[in-house]
C-alpha cells in the first residue's frame, strides 16, 4: 500500500487528476470487529469538488504519467 502526503497528485480513471488535501481516519465494522484505517480527502479537477477516497482506490500520478509516456 502506498502512503500519500498532503499535496500529492493522484489519478483515477473516471475522475482524472486530483490532489490530496487532508488525511483522516475512518472506522468500519465488518462483523469480526471494528477497524480504523486511513482515508484521504481528494480534490478532483474534473469534479471541481472533494471526495473521500480509500488508499487502494488511488494511483499516484507519477505512475499514470510514466504509463502514458511509454505509449
Amino acid at each position: 500500500m502506498i502512503i500519500f502526503n498532503i499535496g500529492d497528485l493522484v489519478y483515477d480513471e473516471d475522475l482524472g487528476v486530483g490532489i490530496i488535501t487532508q488525511i483522516m481516519q475512518d472506522g468500519y465494522e465488518d462483523g469480526d470487529g471494528y477497524y480504523v484505517g486511513i482515508v484521504y480527502l481528494v480534490w478532483w479537477s474534473n469534479l471541481g469538488d472533494t471526495a473521500i477516497e480509500f488508499p487502494a482506490e488511488l494511483t499516484p500520478y507519477w505512475v499514470f504519467e510514466s504509463r502514458e509516456n511509454k505509449k
